[in-house]
């Protein structure tokens, strides 16, 4: 019988153990993915290397045994302020908090402890593979006339692959992203709106398979986070961001995408550094691409940056 590659499904939940299977249903933890791919065992290959009269490879064996899925799932809210979007258990297992203010607002930071797991099941056609332990690295990718997406890479630990039967995953939760337009999207670099063409904020998540003799597990070791932005280019008298690339300035950045109560999404970083600049051509205007870091901050009370939905 054949196994369909475009038959995929994907769910997720958070562990209250760490490594022990949350069963997640269809029903309640349904994540709607797009270019969904599995590695499905990973690791690294040992040889025993044994001396020998002849020729040849010998016996080994797979050590480090883990599972990497990658995915985007599209930047939406959750259409009711308050409520936590349907992919805020993926942000939680990329090392944020989740701090909801009812009727109001569900905001994500960066978190270095107590970072929370996952159990994540993929339904390929009739085989399902089940993760355990899962922590993972996100970015925002946002560009005109396209829809924004939150980029996920995934590591899990391995867990023996089954025959599956169909997870009946309900997307109800999920609403339908809104385009980048210029009615739907604002940005601010240094306090200065700008004409923004595209952007990437890579969040930075350092993601490892960490083993010692009593335990393996997924961990999240370190975060550099940064920003890449192509914007129409700014008269210097109105802001000169080649004098904040020379003097080594620091300013805020701000994203907002969305225009309705429940679907907006406001992603801000008090401390970037813009640290390379050029010029480029944009449909014959002149566009700026400036690079750098969401440098963190010695406060542990100001965060790197924060996403909220409203």
């Amino acid at each position: 019988m054949k196994v369909y590659f475009r038959k995929k499904t994907l769910v997720a939940k958070i562990e209250d153990t760490y490594g022990t299977d949350a069963a997640p249903t269809g029903a309640a933890n349904a994540i709607q993915t797009r270019d969904l791919t599995i590695q499905p065992l990973q690791g690294d290959a040992l040889e025993m290397q044994l001396d020998k009269p002849n020729f040849g490879s010998d016996l080994g064996t797979l050590v480090g045994k883990h599972v990497q899925l990658t995915f985007k799932v599209p930047l939406a809210g959750s259409a009711a302020a308050g409520t936590a979007p349907s992919w805020g258990v993926l942000m939680q297992l990329c090392g944020h908090s989740e701090t909801v203010v009812a009727a109001t607002s569900v905001a994500y930071a960066p978190i270095d402890s107590n970072i929370s797991s996952a159990t994540m099941y993929m339904l390929v056609d009739s085989v399902l593979h089940k993760i355990t332990g899962a922590r993972g690295s996100v970015r925002l990718t946002t560009q005109k006339r396209e829809y924004p997406w939150l980029e996920f890479t995934v590591m899990g630990l391995f867990q023996p692959v089954t025959a599956g039967v169909d997870l009946n995953a309900d997307y109800s939760a999920w609403i339908k992203p809104v385009p980048f337009r210029a009615t739907t999207v604002e940005c601010s670099l240094f306090g200065q709106v700008v004409g923004l063409h595209q952007m990437t904020l890579d969040f930075g998540q350092q993601v490892e398979f960490y083993e010692q003799s009593e335990d393996e597990s997924i961990q999240i070791t370190d975060r550099k986070a940064k920003f890449d932005a192509s914007f129409e280019e700014t008269d210097v008298g109105t802001h000169n961001f080649f004098n904040d690339v020379n003097t080594d300035a620091t300013g805020a950045l701000s994203y907002a995408h969305g225009i309705t109560a429940g679907n907006i999404v406001t992603i801000t970083s008090p401390r970037t550094q813009p640290q390379t600049i050029e010029r480029t051509n944009e449909q014959g205007v002149a566009a700026l691409h400036v690079t750098g870091p969401m440098v963190a901050s010695a406060d542990l009370a100001t965060p790197d940056y924060t996403i909220t939905v409203t």
